[in-house]
């Protein structure tokens, strides 16, 4: 999750503020700041799941453009031998 949200978020709470600004139909329903003393916002846990969602699809698009980058590596190779040929 560091990787998906490295640039503004650090806590829970500004990866939900991240994610109202991502998503505007969501910001309406991010919860406020709370103190140490109150307890988590039911709220929390939807945009727990959005941060989940979207850890797993930018870690999906990583390993894919790796896997088509290595397979390009793997390819130059033959299309170069096969031009000279």
């Amino acid at each position: 999750m560091r990787q998906t949200f490295a640039q503004d978020a650090r806590n829970k709470q500004l990866i939900a503020v991240a994610i109202g600004r991502r998503f505007p139909e969501l910001a309406p329903h991010v919860p406020p700041y709370r103190k140490c003393w109150m307890s988590e916002d039911y709220r929390m846990s939807i945009f727990d799941a959005v941060a989940l969602a979207l850890t797993y699809f930018h870690q999906f698009e990583n390993r894919m453009t790796n896997a088509l980058a290595k397979s390009r590596m793997r390819e130059l190779p033959r299309s170069e031998a096969r031009r000279r040929v």
